[in-house]
């Protein structure tokens, strides 16, 4: 009769893994490991190259309508540009300041209207915000980004 239990030997080729190349189980935990960091790594990147395109495509968008308005607004009767001025920025819910040559401001879409936004105060937010603006900070560092500049009301 024969012993109980395998014996040390090497097991038939039919039962031995194929996929493993012959390579330590150490090397194959330590390969999936790298691969995930690398995955994570192209990750970064890539959101960090779709959130530059993102802050691009809105850049462009706010020229073009400053554009749009610039070129439209001497065609609007004079009585007629506050009221313009103020659907128009209530339809692309943004603050329009029209100044003169000498820099006093003609006309705010905010002046006798409603405002299409209001700029909360970050120490009153609830922590999911606060927690969120942590991880931009941390990928900002992680990409080398430039740190954006606090608004300051002209």
């Amino acid at each position: 009769m024969g012993p109980d239990i395998a014996s040390p030997t090497v097991e038939p080729a039919d039962l031995q893994l194929g996929w493993s190349w012959g390579l330590s189980l150490t090397t194959r935990i330590l390969a999936v490991n790298l691969f995930v960091l690398a995955l994570l790594g192209a990750g970064l990147f890539f959101l960090d190259s779709y959130r530059v395109r993102l802050i691009a495509e809105r850049e462009q968008t706010a020229r073009d309508q400053a554009t749009f308005l610039a070129r439209s607004l001497p065609l609007v009767a004079q009585e007629n540009r506050a009221a313009y001025v103020i659907q128009f920025g209530q339809q692309n819910q943004s603050r329009i300041r029209i100044y003169d040559q000498k820099g006093t401001k003609i006309l705010d879409s905010f002046a006798n209207q409603r405002p299409t936004y209001v700029f909360r105060d970050p120490d009153r937010e609830p922590w999911p915000k606060v927690a969120a603006r942590g991880i931009d900070r941390l990928f900002d560092f992680l990409v080398g980004a430039q740190a954006l500049q606090q608004f300051i009301e002209p």
